[in-house]
């Protein structure tokens, strides 16, 4: 562990107290992660983002007094940061620092010192070779200004106003910003369209998931979940509607959309064949008929069921 390293923990946490972001001493792709222990663990990605956390919490944390009382050197090249939350018995937190070059490349917030301390024995995930899948996706594609398709967001703005909404693959979150919610939340498992995200809703909690993972939200959490063109390139689906099943609470709406297949896309397959009707370059993993994608809301549990189709879409609501 370099001194230097050392140096620059100690230079962060001083402008902390100083009331200070110092974005010079972060990675442009640096992340912030809550405590997972919290019953809505959340991680922040890019400057920008972590940027935007720290003036939401710098507040109480000067409040509070917070104050870091410890720094302890850990191998490949990460410092695990003892902050007292308070005078006295108050409490503490640990903050797992990643450095890279000496500046801060992720900050992991665990409830106490043993634990921050033991997550630096375990082994590092293998690391992705290059931009994943859906980042590329996402770059290839020119930015939209416009609005979405209008079948797709006549259904969405016609949803009724709730109090929390999460869209779950939100991309570029032009559906997103249709949605009448006091406080929401967009997932995707592309950076890139987080980015182009944040743009459209500078309000609202941006959240980076991994594909087929539980999602990072306790249970009963939203009174709306929508999940807009995305269902069909999902490929767990039945964990995937089993989550959004979890974090709604009870009453709660779940919204869908997806391409509609049918009597239509078959004719195609006759006439053109299976080419031109299935790009084997396209992300679709899955096609949905107004049947298939009941017997699966309906497997897991949501009632009532609607679904209709429009400009050969599938517009769909259950409940919970």
């Amino acid at each position: 562990m370099s001194n230097w390293n050392i140096e620059t923990a100690e230079r962060v946490y001083a402008a902390f107290s100083r009331r200070e972001f110092p974005r010079d001493l972060f990675d442009a792709g640096a992340s912030w992660h809550t405590d997972p222990d919290l019953p809505r663990p959340l991680a922040y990605h890019g400057v920008d983002e972590v940027e935007k956390y720290f003036d939401h919490w710098v507040d109480p944390w000067i409040a509070l007094g917070a104050n870091a009382v410890e720094m302890i050197p850990r191998p490949g090249e990460r410092i695990v940061v003892v902050v007292e939350m308070g005078p006295g018995d108050a409490g503490h937190v640990a903050h797992l620092l990643q450095l890279r070059r000496q500046r801060i490349h992720s900050v992991h917030v665990y409830g106490d010192k043993d634990k921050a301390i033991a997550a630096t024995t375990e082994r590092d995930p293998p690391k992705r070779a290059g931009r994943s899948l859906p980042d590329r996706v996402w770059s290839a594609e020119r930015e939209y200004r416009g609005p979405a398709d209008e079948t797709v967001t006549e259904f969405v703005a016609g949803l009724d106003p709730v109090r929390e909404a999460l869209d779950l693959g939100c991309g570029d979150a032009r559906l997103t910003a249709q949605l009448r919610a006091e406080h929401l939340t967009a997932t995707d498992i592309s950076l890139v369209a987080l980015k182009r995200a944040r743009r459209r809703l500078p309000n609202a909690t941006l959240v980076l998931i991994e594909p087929d993972d539980r999602l990072p939200f306790e249970d009963e959490a939203f009174d709306l979940v929508l999940c807009a063109d995305t269902l069909q390139e999902i490929q767990d689906v039945a964990h995937v509607v089993a989550e959004m099943k979890r974090v709604l609470r009870p009453g709660g709406t779940l919204a869908l959309t997806a391409p509609a297949y049918g009597r239509a896309a078959g004719w195609s397959v006759l006439r053109h064949g299976f080419r031109e009707q299935f790009d084997p370059r396209a992300p679709a993993l899955r096609f949905l008929t107004a049947k298939s994608l009941a017997d699966l809301l309906d497997l897991a549990g949501f009632h009532p069921i609607e679904i209709e189709s429009a400009g050969g879409r599938l517009l769909a609501t259950a409940h919970r």
